[in-house]
């Protein structure tokens, strides 16, 4: 799937920037995360000090393409820097771009979910300790974390008090598929 959602319609004004992020798609390819994670970061930083946009495609792309190598814990990392990105950069809040874009990372989520119990199958070493989390838990909680970040941005940003209904959805979907069915129907009841 496309990792990045175009949030604002102004030209990148750096031309070089589809470069650079098809060779840091390509670091996370050779499975040098740590490297990426960084390089992202730093890509992300240099951009936001001049606030720039496209700090918040780099950071979009970044934990896109983690989180679909399988890549949960740097791929909230970046997840949660795109929602101080969205907060920075202060897109509209009720816009299709902005909603396209947080669904575009909440997908990933999902796909790095489903990546993690492959891997967790495969491995098959599963701990005696009742108080660690499954990966599918550890993955739909990173999922949610994300999305409460986001969904506190919505309603900074628009103004609502309840924020965007749709990421009230996404939320509520991510606390089903955990089985907390009565978490679920929370954030719709706000």
């Amino acid at each position: 799937g496309e990792c990045c959602v175009k949030i604002m319609s102004e030209p990148a004004a750096n031309r070089g920037l589809p470069v650079i992020l098809e060779r840091l798609k390509e670091t996370v390819e050779e499975s040098r995360y740590y490297e990426a994670l960084q390089q992202y970061k730093a890509l992300y930083f240099r951009y936001a000090s001049r606030k720039k946009i496209e700090a918040v495609e780099v950071i979009q792309v970044g934990a896109c393409t983690l989180l679909r190598h399988g890549q949960g814990e740097a791929g909230l990392e970046l997840a949660l820097l795109f929602a101080k990105a969205l907060a920075d950069t202060d897109p509209d809040a009720t816009s299709s771009d902005s909603i396209s874009a947080i669904e575009t990372v909440s997908g990933a989520f999902s796909e790095c979910s489903r990546l993690e119990a492959i891997t967790a199958l495969k491995g098959a070493h599963q701990s005696d300790d009742a108080e660690k989390l499954s990966p599918t838990e550890r993955s739909l909680a990173r999922h949610a974390l994300f999305l409460e970040a986001v969904l506190k941005w919505s309603r900074t940003s628009s103004g609502k008090r309840e924020g965007h209904v749709r990421l009230h959805q996404l939320l509520g979907q991510v606390y089903k598929a955990n089985g907390n069915s009565a978490r679920a129907l929370l954030p719709l009841a706000l």
